[in-house]
């Protein structure tokens, strides 16, 4: 059986809905759900202070580009370039960004370094396969003639052969 509630808001009883059961705190009154609703969102903002700040910052600071345009084109420009280095100046201060810049273009040098590396490699991997010596060797034996068949002319003339005819 339901138990009444009293609503948190207009501190009217009501039934709570059967699904929410103990977890609904208000009627369901649209006034006092709106209520509820600007209170969590408040609570939520009281918990969450840097929230919107970070967001902007980061909208700040790195330009917006769409995920579809990212062709090898956009790959190939320094990833340092694409941020907006006097926003984030003007947020972080000069000697931080300084930093961040510098351990910016030691990540982008060590990630290049690394995928031409792997390319070395790859290379040398590809050469090895293709030496001929990575290969079964297979050497053809040479045909000696030791004498001449007395059934088979060098000169391939077949008529001779078949006129003996067949052999007994």
């Amino acid at each position: 059986m339901r138990r009444r509630r009293r609503c948190r808001v207009c501190r009217c009883w009501f039934y709570p809905h059967p699904r929410a059961g103990s977890r609904q705190r208000v009627c369901s009154e649209a006034q006092c759900q709106r209520e509820r609703h600007r209170q969590d969102c408040a609570q939520w903002r009281s918990r969450n202070r840097d929230y919107d700040r970070d967001r902007r910052l980061r909208d700040k600071v790195k330009p917006s580009q769409p995920a579809t345009q990212q062709t090898a084109q956009a790959l190939a420009v320094d990833p340092l370039r694409q941020l907006d280095w006097s926003a984030v100046r003007s947020e972080v201060g000069l000697a931080v960004s300084i930093v961040v810049q510098e351990v910016g273009e030691v990540l982008v040098q060590w990630a290049r370094d690394a995928v031409q590396a792997k390319v070395v490699v790859i290379k040398e991997e590809s050469i090895k396969v293709s030496e001929p010596t990575a290969r079964d060797p297979v050497v053809p034996e040479p045909t000696v003639i030791a004498e001449e068949s007395p059934e088979v002319s060098r000169l391939g003339v077949r008529d001779a052969i078949a006129s003996r005819g067949p052999p007994t």
